[in-house]
C-alpha cells in the first residue's frame, strides 16, 4: 500500500491487478471501498482537577480542558517509541493489509513510505464493526461490478502511549462507498470515506479524562485494474 505504486497520500492508491474485482463488492461491508485511509483525530478531554484534600469541606477543583489532534497522537507515539517522525506524518488506516501488517492496522506514514505499524506497537487501534451490525443501503450491479453504498455501525478506537495518556472512545461511524463500472482498459474507480462520532474517557497525564466531540474521518480513493474489457 505504501511502496512505488502509492501515487499520493491523500488516499489515492494504483493497485494493478487484482483477480475478480467485479466480484468482490457484491455484498455491501464495513470500508467496502477497499483502499486505505489517512486519518484525522479530533477530541476535547476534560481533565479532572486537583483535589485540596480538606476537611470537613474536601474541594475538588474544575480541571483543564485539553485538545487532541492527529500531531498530538502522533507525538505521543513517537515518543513513546522512542522516535521522531518527519514533518507531514500522516496516520493510516490500512484497509488492504497490503503493507505487511494486519488488514484495519494503523500506520505512521511519511509520503508513501511507512515508518511504523502503531497498532503493532500498542498504541493505536481502530475496531470497525466489532460486533458485525452493520447497516447498509445502495445498490450494486453484477454485471460490471459497480456498487454505491451508504451505512452506519459502531467503532471503537483505543489509544495509549504507556506512559499515563490512554483513552477509548466509542461512537457511530458514518461511512460512503463506491466501485465503478471497468472502463474499456479495465480501471475501476474506488472511493470510500467515513467519519466517526465518539466518545470515551480515559487519562491524560496520569489523571483521569473524559473525551467529549471526538472525531475521526478518513477519506480515500484509488483505481484497480483487471485487464481490458471486451
Amino acid at each position: 500500500m505504501f511502496g512505488p505504486k502509492a501515487i499520493s497520500m491523500t488516499g489515492t492508491l494504483v493497485m494493478l491487478s487484482i483477480a475478480a474485482a467485479t466480484n468482490l463488492w457484491a455484498q455491501p461491508a464495513p470500508l467496502g471501498g477497499m483502499v486505505d485511509l489517512p486519518l484525522t483525530i479530533s477530541a476535547t478531554a476534560t481533565i479532572e482537577g486537583n483535589d485540596n484534600g480538606g476537611s470537613p469541606i474536601d474541594i475538588i477543583s474544575a480541571g483543564p480542558t485539553q485538545k487532541i489532534t492527529t500531531q498530538s497522537i502522533l507525538n505521543l507515539i513517537a515518543t513513546a517509541n522512542s522516535t521522531t517522525f518527519p514533518k507531514g506524518t500522516l496516520l493510516v488506516l490500512d484497509v488492504t493489509g497490503d503493507d505487511g501488517g494486519g488488514s484495519g492496522d494503523v500506520w505512521a506514514v511519511d509520503s508513501g513510505n511507512p515508518l511504523l505499524d502503531v497498532t503493532a506497537s500498542g498504541n493505536l487501534t481502530i475496531a470497525i464493526d466489532p460486533d458485525s451490525i452493520a447497516v447498509f443501503q445502495g445498490k450494486s450491479n453484477s454485471s460490471t461490478g459497480a456498487a454505491s453504498y451508504t451505512g452506519a455501525y459502531i467503532a471503537v478506537i483505543t489509544f495509549t502511549d504507556n506512559n499515563g495518556n490512554a483513552f477509548i472512545l466509542t461512537g457511530l461511524t458514518k461511512e460512503t462507498y463506491s466501485i465503478s463500472a471497468p472502463d474499456k482498459k479495465g480501471n475501476q474507480k474506488l472511493a470510500d470515506s467515513i467519519t466517526i462520532t465518539a466518545v470515551g474517557d480515559g487519562t491524560m497525564g496520569g489523571a483521569n479524562a473524559i473525551f467529549s466531540a471526538a472525531t475521526v474521518t478518513g477519506k480515500g480513493s484509488g483505481v484497480v485494474n483487471n485487464g481490458p474489457t471486451t
